[in-house]
């Protein structure tokens, strides 16, 4: 799996994932701020969030050396299960957070972006 963010999608962090011939044959958008909740919600929170985001559901497990956090994607095709040491992905989005720090993303979004967005 290769994680990317993007200052220009500052609101989406891509989940890229290859196929047995090593290009990349899925990808799966995740929001920041998703990721983010996820890696620190309590228990009661990430169920809460799962039934609000039921295509991507995280959730964090303490193990005897470290934390795992176990990414579960869900599609109408099938439904992948992804385990992850916790503390590379707490890295990942802190680093996401020092090109756009949390809650200035909307400011990097522009009237060409919307229009875009919603081009019919």
């Amino acid at each position: 799996m290769n994680l990317t963010y993007r200052r220009t999608n500052p609101f989406e962090i891509t989940a890229d994932f290859p196929n047995s011939a090593g290009d990349f044959a899925v990808t799966w958008c995740i929001g920041r701020e998703t990721l983010s909740a996820g890696l620190t919600a309590t228990a009661e929170m990430s169920y809460e969030a799962d039934r609000l985001v039921s295509d991507i559901q995280i959730g964090t497990h303490a193990l005897r050396w470290h934390d795992w956090t176990l990414l579960t994607l869900s599609s109408p095709s099938g439904t992948a299960e992804i385990g992850l040491p916790t503390y590379e992905l707490i890295q990942f989005v802190a680093r996401t957070e020092d090109i756009v720090p949390a809650g200035t993303e909307a400011e990097l979004i522009t009237d060409a972006h919307l229009a875009e967005l919603f081009e019919v």
